[in-house]
């Protein structure tokens, strides 16, 4: 079981859509963007503080699933991600404050993976490209040609006999 595990069992508990759209391998966050309905989110951000993560922000936690409060962080502090922590396992929680693309097409598209007592869905390489290319930052642009190859490699035929 990883650090990681006990977030997507509470997450799955509740029955909230979610997409994990970041690496976790070698990191101590993880990034998703969950279904931002007022209490879709809501379920998902206090299973997430039934986990001991608080908001880094000096803000209440059930105001992220308020829209209009949201959109207030976004336009007025420039929030990207609501970032929770938690002291207990030294690891950040970084949720998207909105859907860097279609939340419908995203999770239709993410590949289901299983995990012992949880499953969780990864976005697809396509998506992860599209919102690296949006957000345009240096690491960004090195993981897109990573990302790239990595999709090369799985295109191309595999020889079964192998």
């Amino acid at each position: 079981m990883t650090l990681f595990d006990p977030i997507f069992v509470a997450l799955q508990a509740t029955g909230v859509r979610y997409v994990v759209v970041g690496g976790l391998a070698f990191t101590k966050d993880v990034d998703l963007v969950i279904d931002l309905v007022p209490d879709q989110s809501l379920k998902a951000l206090r299973a997430l503080h039934g986990l001991g993560y608080k908001p880094v922000a000096p803000v209440n936690l059930a105001d992220f699933a308020d829209p209009s409060i949201r959109d207030g962080w976004i336009r007025d502090q420039g929030m990207m991600v609501f970032q929770l922590y938690s002291d207990q396992t030294r690891l950040s929680i970084d949720i998207f404050a909105r859907y860097p693309m279609d939340f419908d097409s995203l999770w239709s598209q993410s590949t289901p993976v299983d995990l012992p007592g949880a499953s969780l869905r990864i976005a697809s390489i396509d998506h992860l490209i599209l919102m690296k290319r949006a957000a345009g930052r240096a690491q960004d642009l090195i993981d897109i040609e990573k990302l790239e190859k990595l999709k090369q490699i799985l295109a191309e035929p595999g020889d079964a006999s192998t």
